[in-house]
């Protein structure tokens, strides 16, 4: 029918206020020629299942899907930055350290990524990808990069683990005092 592109498009905008992402998928697939709408609609889509695949722990399937949202990178540029961050994270998840290396670096230049609230963590990921390489001289300066930014009363814990390991990089690099410093800070 002429109307077959209408039909599904009006499925997925079901789809979506029912929040079945895959079932919207699905109808987005079906349609062959997608005009800026569609597309748009698709990297949302693509974006809010990779969301719940992550948060279902299917970190593998989440970067597949996070790759369909990146697909359409020209449309919106928050929903790009953001898929950008999450599939950095189900990479480290996976253990692809160099993977998520790579995302988390693209999404730190992403135009507008650092209003993000996950923009707020970029320096504390990235020092844990050092940091478990092995490679503490890179780690270090990213840990004290967060520690110096984030609201240790709202982020407790994570400021805490943070000064842990700025204390650790300064241990092995046999510098004691200063990590000592950061310890007591932790105590």
């Amino acid at each position: 029918s002429a109307h077959t592109s209408e039909a599904y498009n009006y499925l997925v905008s079901a789809y979506m206020q029912l929040k079945n992402y895959q079932a919207a998928l699905n109808s987005l697939d079906k349609i062959t020629i997608k005009d800026n709408r569609l597309k748009e609609a698709y990297q949302k889509v693509a974006y809010f299942r990779a969301i719940e695949l992550f948060q279902n722990k299917k970190y593998s399937d989440a970067v597949a899907m996070f790759d369909k949202s990146l697909k359409y990178k020209e449309m919106d540029a928050t929903i790009r930055s953001q898929s950008l961050y999450w599939k950095g994270e189900s990479n480290y998840r996976l253990g692809n350290s160099e993977a998520a290396r790579s995302n988390w670096e693209m999404f730190r230049q992403m135009p507008g990524a650092s209003s993000l609230p996950e923009y707020d963590l970029i320096d504390y990921n990235l020092g844990y990808v050092y940091f478990n390489d092995g490679e503490y001289a890179q780690a270090l300066p990213l840990f004290i990069a967060f520690n110096d930014k984030v609201n240790q009363e709202t982020r407790p814990d994570i400021a805490a683990d943070a000064r842990n390991r700025i204390g650790d990089c300064y241990y092995i690099k046999a510098d004691y005092a200063s990590a000592i410093k950061y310890y007591d800070k932790v105590i």
